[in-house]
């Protein structure tokens, strides 16, 4: 067994909450939270170069809330419903070396589900049913030619489903099952090297072919410069991306329109006592909520942020 590395963890914690309706209101219901998670990883060394790695995990959660708002004052009262969910991931990969390549070939899945009970506007027990998944194979190659300088490369492809079941009520106002379904499939490369022990500089681009927005490149550009004697560095970056909707986003009611990209450039000035002053300088971006009465998609203009992290 002295190949294998393992660990593995258990956890539970509840709450006895605390009602939003108020309780001069005759509201005595305690709206409580419990949540039960467990997680493993193991690790498996077939010879010096290669290993396959293991890992899980699981979460449920449970909570009461309240929805209702009776007349005549329409105020938030008590009222039975809550809501359930679950998540399970896991991953499964195989890690080899050849000299100087480091590679990595893994799967990875994720399911979620979230069911939520006894409104106080609905006559049904289960009044909304969503669940959610996504599995991705993945390759990442390392390369360090030396200290300064490393490349980083891969290639991806996921799949995303969606599914929604509305009961009752819930299902005369909007369709009663709604689905998605989305395969983005990537390509990316990344470049670091490191000048005169001082200045770093990297440089990525990256391809997603996304089966519901089409192709798209993304370029990443970053610089650091260590600057000597003061303990200080100089950093920068210039990023354009293209920032895509998840599928409940794309299949609900509140669809969206295929986004616009995202363009911009951030920069710093840090101490390696964790002091970061930073700025970012977003030259465009997406307001993209369609709804039946919803304006054209619209292009916001620059946003300036600084932030003093200490």
């Amino acid at each position: 067994m002295d190949n294998i590395e393992y660990g593995a963890a258990l956890n539970y914690y509840d709450t006895d909450g605390i009602s939003a309706a108020d309780s001069r209101n005759g509201n005595t219901e305690a709206d409580g939270y419990e949540n039960f998670g467990a997680t493993f990883n193991t690790r498996t060394h077939l010879g010096q170069d290669w290993s396959i790695d293991l890992r899980g995990y699981y979460t449920h959660g449970h909570d009461d809330f309240d929805d209702n708002y009776p007349p005549p004052n329409y105020e938030i009262a008590d009222s039975a419903v809550n809501n359930t969910n679950e998540l399970f991931a896991g991953y499964a990969g195989v890690n080899a070396d050849f000299g100087m390549l480091q590679n990595r070939v893994a799967f990875i899945a994720t399911r979620g589900t979230r069911d939520y009970y006894d409104s106080a506007s609905d006559t049904v027990h289960l009044n909304y049913d969503y669940e959610g998944s996504a599995s991705r194979f993945e390759y990442q190659g390392i390369v360090d030619f030396n200290s300064d300088n490393q490349l980083i490369f891969g290639a991806e492809t996921e799949e995303r489903s969606f599914r929604n079941d509305n009961f009752g009520v819930n299902a005369l106002f909007s369709p009663p099952v709604q689905l998605g379904h989305d395969r983005v499939s990537s390509g990316y490369g990344q470049m670091q090297t490191t000048l005169f022990d001082q200045l770093t500089l990297t440089g990525g681009v990256r391809y997603d072919d996304d089966a519901e927005f089409g192709g798209h490149t993304s370029l990443k550009l970053a610089g650091a410069w260590n600057i000597p004697g003061l303990g200080y560095y100089r950093a920068c970056q210039l990023w354009r991306r293209v920032q895509g909707a998840s599928l409940y986003e794309l299949y609900s009611l509140y669809q969206k329109s295929v986004p616009q990209s995202e363009a911009g450039n951030s920069e710093g000035l840090g101490s390696r006592r964790r002091s970061h002053l930073l700025r970012r300088h977003p030259s465009r971006f997406s307001d993209l909520l369609r709804t039946p009465h919803a304006q054209p998609d619209r292009l916001c203009g620059h946003v300036h942020t600084a932030l003093w992290l200490l």
